[in-house]
């Protein structure tokens, strides 16, 4: 089986690995390729992440054909009664076009960080970044928020095994 990822993200990568794994898909090769997403570095609001993955799936499925499935993978900020939140969406698209989708876990937000992340158009990891020079090229805000106890990764991890139960789960959906 192949599966391609609509971004270049190492955090991503590793996701979708652990993700195979744990759905006992063995055998699987697994490829990154960088694409845009076309909605920015920071999007607010459910519509845009999940038009930002579908276009990373897509995109991923026109460069390259013939994979099992694409993958997109959109981060982004949603507000719930007055608090900001950073989740995911995950997209799946398989090679007859049929999609499923599902999102993260709702990860809380100070609000400082996330107005700032909005009002100039820049990913929460480069906030952190700032603070925390020593992360280097870390992608992983829940980790530095949460003082390592949760993980970007295996919050995809959960949902990428969420948008794949239609695939292998088939008579039930």
């Amino acid at each position: 089986m192949k599966v391609v990822i609509g971004s270049g993200s190492p955090i991503k990568k590793l996701a979708v690995m652990a993700a195979l794994k744990k759905m006992d898909l063995n055998n699987v090769e697994v490829e990154c390729i960088s694409v845009e997403s076309g909605v920015g570095d920071q999007p607010v609001g459910t519509p845009k992440m999940e038009k930002g993955a579908s276009t990373r799936a897509m995109r991923s499925g026109i460069i390259r054909p013939g994979a099992d499935y694409y993958i997109g993978i959109e981060n982004g900020l949603v507000q719930i009664n007055g608090g900001w939140f950073s989740t995911a969406c995950v997209f799946v698209l398989n090679s007859n076009g049929v999609r499923h989708i599902s999102f993260t876990t709702h990860f809380p937000i100070p609000e400082k960080m996330a107005a700032r992340a909005m009002t100039h158009n820049i990913e929460l990891s480069a906030i952190i970044k700032e603070k925390e020079p020593s992360l280097g090229g870390g992608k992983d805000p829940m980790n530095y928020l949460s003082k390592g106890t949760i993980k970007r990764e295996e919050m995809l991890t959960q949902a990428l095994m969420c948008a794949f139960v239609p695939f292998f789960n088939e008579e039930s959906y």
